[in-house]
């Protein structure tokens, strides 16, 4: 999958566009992708961190204009709700991930990407990055305001002050009993 994304980058850089990728994380993918991005001689577009509190990712997605959250689909990712994805929606950020259940519930079909299809996945992520980059050049369309109205009510759905009330609400009514 990380592979995946760094050819992804590499064909829009053919393409010319200005292509930077964040991975951040830990673990022996990473000493991989590291290795992988040097022998490309990527480095300069693609850069990988070490793992880094939690309180910074936020910050990493806010500069973002569009985050990258693919997930195998296995029975290991079948009923995740993945975190980074909701917090890039409570950042009204793009998300194109994978259609995993809870996912596919909630995403916009223009964000959902069919990570199955490993063979073909770089050019899939790159061709999504290609509309949604499009899309948003074009504030005035239609598929804009489609979109952007979509992410809205699910940055409302999943904004913090939401969550929040809503376990409060239901500590609440547990402590009633």
């Amino acid at each position: 999958m990380l592979i995946a994304m760094v050819k992804a980058a590499k064909i829009l850089l053919s393409k010319n566009y200005n292509v930077k990728l964040l991975f951040v994380g830990r673990g022996d993918a990473f000493s991989y992708l590291k290795e992988y991005v040097s022998n490309e001689k990527l480095q300069e577009h693609v850069l990988v961190h070490h793992s880094m509190p939690h309180f910074m990712i936020p910050l990493l997605l806010e500069v973002s204009d569009i985050v990258l959250a693919p997930y195998p689909i296995n029975i290991n990712w079948y009923v995740q709700h993945p975190l980074k994805v909701v917090e890039s929606l409570g950042l009204l950020k793009p998300v194109i991930t994978s259609p995993l259940r809870e996912l596919r519930e909630i995403m916009p079909k223009e964000l959902l990407i069919d990570t199955a299809k490993s063979e073909r996945l770089p050019q899939e992520i790159a061709q999504k990055i290609e509309k949604i980059l499009a899309i948003m050049r074009e504030k005035d369309s239609k598929e804009y305001r489609v979109l952007f109205e979509e992410l809205k009510k699910l940055q409302a759905r999943f904004s913090w002050e939401n969550i929040a009330r809503k376990l409060y609400n239901c500590l609440y009514e547990m402590l009633k009993q």
